[in-house]
C-alpha cells in the first residue's frame, strides 16, 4: 500500500512539472499555464497618456491627482477611463464633469492634454516629454 503511495507522488509530481515546463516545450501562450510573453516581446521607447490639469487665476498650471481627473484611486482605471473617453470622441463631456469636481479648488480651467514621453529619460528621471497637444479645455 505505501509503495504505491509513493508510486502516485511520484506521477502526481511528474505530471506537474510537465505541466510547469510544457508552454517553453510548446513555444506557446495559454491558460492556465503561461509563458508571459507580453514581456519577451520589444516595446515601444514611447508612452502615451491622457492627463488632466487645472489652471489657476493666475495662470499656474497643476497637474489633477486621479481622484479628480477620475473618480477613482486606481491609476491603471484613471488612465483607462481618460484615454476611453478622448479615444471616443468624449473629452468634452469629460472635462465639464472634471470641473465640476475641482470646482471649489481655486481653478479656472481644466485641460485635457495628450502627452508622449520617452520611458527611458522618464524611468532615469530626466525630462520626457516629446509631444503634448490640449485634447479639451473648460471653464470650472
Amino acid at each position: 500500500m505505501a509503495r504505491l503511495r509513493g508510486r502516485w507522488r511520484l506521477v502526481v509530481t511528474l505530471a506537474f512539472l510537465a505541466l510547469l515546463v510544457s508552454p517553453v516545450v510548446r513555444d506557446s501562450d495559454g491558460v492556465p499555464l503561461s509563458s508571459y510573453p507580453m514581456y519577451a516581446t520589444p516595446r515601444s521607447g514611447e508612452v502615451a497618456f491622457v492627463i488632466a490639469r487645472g489652471v489657476d487665476a493666475e495662470a499656474g498650471v497643476v497637474r489633477l491627482s486621479i481622484e479628480q481627473a477620475a473618480a477613482t484611486s486606481d491609476p491603471l482605471i484613471a488612465e483607462t477611463r481618460l484615454r476611453n473617453e478622448v479615444t471616443a470622441g468624449r473629452a468634452a463631456d469629460l472635462c465639464r464633469e472634471i470641473a465640476t469636481r475641482v470646482r471649489d479648488t481655486g481653478l479656472v480651467r481644466v485641460e485635457l492634454r495628450l502627452e508622449r514621453h520617452d520611458v527611458v529619460a522618464q524611468v532615469q528621471g530626466r525630462a520626457s516629454l516629446l509631444a503634448s497637444e490640449t485634447v479639451a479645455e473648460c471653464e470650472t
